[in-house]
């Protein structure tokens, strides 16, 4: 059964690559100077493998955030009304989203410190698209967990609570 949360959470998915959508369609009809933050820095018409690839892992990233620290709101007006509070849970594991994310970025900042400046062009759709793909590879991750010991992908879901620790 789902949550009100992961109801809200996949209406935002096409909502989200609307958005994407209209801003790329408002970069690049707006005149050269005036769209500068969606042109440059959010929405580049022709963005570098590096950039594309850190672009979409922060948005990965951002996604996980924003639902922690929804999960985290609810928890704790849950244990306001006098809830039993849930004991933290020690073990040898990672978030498959964060682990996804912060790859990616690393991958990102690898190519470009190669100096891998191939750019690829983007229609305003494909921003679009490719929003909504990445959302959606998130919220189908979000409760996948990677255990160390032994190594396994694990559905856990509520693992924000987990204590990570190396030994």
């Amino acid at each position: 059964m789902m949550t009100m949360l992961e109801k809200l959470e996949l209406i935002s998915i096409p909502l989200f690559g609307m958005g994407f959508y209209l801003l790329a369609s408002l970069a690049s009809t707006s005149p050269p100077g005036s769209a500068f933050i969606f042109e440059f820095i959010l929405l580049p018409s022709a963005p570098s493998a590096g950039n594309l690839l850190l672009l979409m892992s922060s948005l990965l990233l951002l996604q996980g955030l924003v639902r922690d620290l929804s999960l985290l709101a609810i928890a704790k007006r849950s244990t306001q009304s006098a809830a039993p509070e849930r004991e933290l849970r020690a073990a040898r594991c990672m978030c498959m989203e964060s682990t996804v994310g912060i790859t990616g970025i690393l991958l990102g900042i690898g190519i470009l410190g190669f100096g891998i400046n191939q750019p690829i062009r983007m229609a305003d759709w494909e921003w679009g698209v490719l929003v909504m793909l990445i959302m959606s590879v998130g919220f189908a991750i979000k409760d996948l967990v990677i255990e160390t010991a032994p190594w396994r992908i694990v559905r856990d879901k509520d693992h924000m609570n987990i204590v990570f620790k190396w030994k």
